[in-house]
């Protein structure tokens, strides 16, 4: 079983009158969406533009002009807000009508961003899973599929990868985990190019300092993804921001690539990628880049280009003995906040925490803010660096990015019941609205004024 790590983790988004608005693509893919979305909008917005929201009334249905999404269709990329779930992952969407009173059965939908697939003519899909009529890629196929909503007909598309295979795991009692729709478990066809199961749903980049080369495994100017003393290291990193930190504190790491099961380091001179699978990329270490290739589709039972190590090499370099106790430290290096490997994972929280208002530490979960609209989230454990646990942490009001001492869920519970002597380092995100300085922060920097220097790069990598 697989579990999907997510920058944000969310509950309830809370809004109040018909007629609102919300920019969807602010919710991380996986967030469960408890709105009901105008019609229109549904079929003709991107998921990036402001779309009129409202609230379920007293039966469980939307009102009339909106829907709460479409059911969500079985093996298939759907639409950007997908509905049916149950707790247990069995999908089920009903409406009854008894005595001319209607009650609805949606159960939960959830946020699936597809904006990192660019269509034919440049744009991105309408929240439906649509690219433009004739507009989409060569290696990406789809279906045109309806559904009846308050009695009107509701368009939406499916869509797959020329080059497919199934990805996620048969078992739906992994796909609801955490309150979030574990994408990376669902049980479905390989997705179109640049759309990923790691949250986001476009392509994620690792910051300034790495290239996208292009679709699969990364390869050198011999195709080949290495052999012998430049043999590739298999790992179990889910986090691209983190599997970009390792490789830059590495120096005989090149590169590596975004696959689901976790990625893959190269120490190779990475010159191309081989195309052979839509649902990871290769990143090559270093900003100056060769354009990204055109995907080529691949033959129509893919398979992984890179062969599974014999015996598998450490997810990431064990730090040295000599690391001073109870610091972070890779490769002998002690890392601190105003590291750069640091500050390369610590941009990818800006877009995020630039709405950011409060934090309760004793559940630890934070509000955002977005054009008065307030979501609830949940921090936590995003994924581990090697023996390192990482992820975010609410103290006396702010937010931090952190490490702990080790990976267990034990560790990051205790968060909640004030047990911080687990954290090893911890570097502040933001502060909310009213919070006072943390007294034990003296490990902590304030990394906002960072994110404004990195922020026009990072949008443009993502």
């Amino acid at each position: 079983m697989r579990a999907l790590s997510l920058i944000v983790a969310s509950t309830a988004t809370v809004f109040s009158a018909q007629g609102a608005t919300l920019d969807i693509s602010t919710l991380a893919s996986g967030t469960q969406f408890t709105k009901c979305i105008k019609t229109t909008d549904y079929e003709t917005k991107k998921i990036t533009e402001a779309v009129e929201v409202a609230d379920y009334d007293s039966n469980g249905c939307c009102p009339d002009g909106f829907i709460p999404g479409v059911k969500t269709y079985n093996k298939y990329h759907g639409a950007q807000v997908i509905c049916g779930f149950q707790d247990d992952g069995v999908v089920k969407f009903s409406t009854k009508t008894t005595g001319g009173v209607t009650t609805c059965t949606y159960n939960k939908c959830y946020v699936n961003n597809l904006n990192g697939h660019t269509c034919k003519d440049g744009s991105k899909m309408t929240i439906n899973g649509c690219c433009p009529k004739g507009q989409w890629q060569a290696d990406c196929k789809m279906y045109s599929k309806s559904q009846t909503s308050n009695k009107k007909k509701v368009n939406y598309c499916l869509s797959y990868a020329k080059s497919y295979k199934m990805e996620g795991t048969s078992d739906t009692k992994d796909d609801i985990a955490d309150s979030k729709l574990s994408l990376s478990n669902l049980y479905l066809y390989t997705p179109c190019t640049g759309v990923t199961s790691t949250g986001g749903g476009s392509v994620v980049s690792s910051g300034s300092g790495y290239t996208l080369m292009g679709n699969g495994a990364c390869h050198n100017s011999a195709s080949s993804s290495g052999t012998g003393d430049l043999k590739f290291v298999k790992s179990t990193e889910k986090v691209a921001a983190a599997c970009a930190t390792a490789c830059s504190a590495e120096a005989t790491c090149t590169g590596y690539d975004s696959r689901a099961a976790g990625c893959v380091w190269y120490k190779i001179a990475i010159t191309k990628s081989n195309a052979a699978s839509t649902a990871y990329q290769c990143y090559k270490k270093g900003s100056a880049a060769a354009p990204s290739p055109t995907p080529t589709p691949a033959a129509p039972a893919p398979t992984p280009a890179s062969p599974a190590p014999a015996s598998p090499a450490p997810a990431s370099p064990t730090p040295a003995s000599s690391c001073a106790a109870g610091k972070v430290c890779l490769n002998g290096k002690e890392m601190t906040c105003e590291s750069d490997t640091i500050k390369t994972s610590l941009a990818g929280f800006e877009a995020t925490f630039k709405n950011y208002k409060s934090c309760d530490a004793k559940t630890q979960k934070y509000t955002l803010e977005v054009s008065g609209y307030k979501t609830e989230l949940q921090a936590g454990k995003n994924g581990n660096w090697n023996k390192y646990g990482i992820g975010m942490m609410c103290q006396n009001g702010n937010m931090y990015y952190i490490f702990t001492t080790d990976t267990k869920t034990e560790t990051w519970e205790g968060l909640k019941a004030g047990k911080t002597d687990v954290v090893v380092m911890q570097c502040l995100l933001k502060e909310g609205s009213a919070a006072a300085a943390p007294s034990d922060a003296s490990g902590a920097v304030q990394a906002m004024p960072y994110f404004a220097a990195f922020a026009t790069i990072v949008s443009a990598l993502l």
